[in-house]
């Protein structure tokens, strides 16, 4: 029971990841100025 919660929990923080690259490129290429100056 807690390895499966464990491996769970593994999916949905590399969900979250490709979520998060996917969203920052998606932001840069519609508001690169404002990436750059914050970098």
């Amino acid at each position: 029971m807690r390895e499966k919660r464990a491996s769970e929990f593994g999916n949905i923080k590399l969900l979250i990841q490709a979520l998060q690259l996917l969203g920052d490129e998606k932001y840069e290429s519609e508001h690169p100025v404002y990436r750059r100056a914050s970098t």
